[in-house]
């Protein structure tokens, strides 16, 4: 098993995740836990990390706190221009140092932040109290796509996502 070089970092990032988890699984049934400003501050703090460190890569901060840093970035939509670069970051990272499938979502959620078509099929939107993707571009080709990100197809994506968030929260 490899050491992980910065392994306060990457307890500050597993910190950071469960309280963002927490809020959300808890906004489900209380909508008044929900902390407006701790995207804010978790941004902040991988601002501040990502300048020292670069993109949390598996062999940086093991791969548990690589994706829930993935997973925090993806809840930085107020400040587009560091979720391009984490995924910029995550792009160079050498030798698969970077998860294919938090590459992927990144990448959705930059395009739907910025009014635009998904890549992958990984973003949702209720319509008519039906949790469904977001537009994609060229769906026909989405499963190939997904197939090369390591995701499953995207009807299996969808079920998976329906099952996961059945009792959804109000925010995302």
């Amino acid at each position: 098993m490899n050491k992980i070089l910065f392994p306060l970092v990457a307890e500050r990032i597993n910190a950071m995740h469960k309280a963002d988890q927490d809020m959300r699984r808890s906004n489900v049934s209380n909508p008044d836990v929900w902390d407006e400003g701790l995207d804010y501050r978790n941004t902040e703090v991988l601002k501040l990390n990502v300048v020292f460190i670069g993109w949390f890569a598996a062999s940086k901060v093991g791969l548990r706190a690589s994706r829930n840093a993935a997973l925090i970035v993806r809840h930085a939509d107020h400040d587009i221009a560091f979720q391009r670069h984490c995924l910029e970051l995550m792009k160079a990272c050498a030798n698969g140092d970077a998860d294919l499938v938090e590459i992927a979502y990144l990448e959705d959620r930059i395009c739907v932040n910025l009014g635009g078509l998904q890549i992958y099929g990984t973003q949702f939107h209720e319509v008519g109290g039906v949790d469904v993707p977001r537009p994609i571009w060229n769906p026909r080709w989405v499963d190939h796509r997904r197939k090369k990100m390591g995701l499953s197809t995207l009807a299996e994506g969808i079920a998976a996502m329906r099952l996961k968030y059945a009792g959804k929260w109000k925010k995302r």
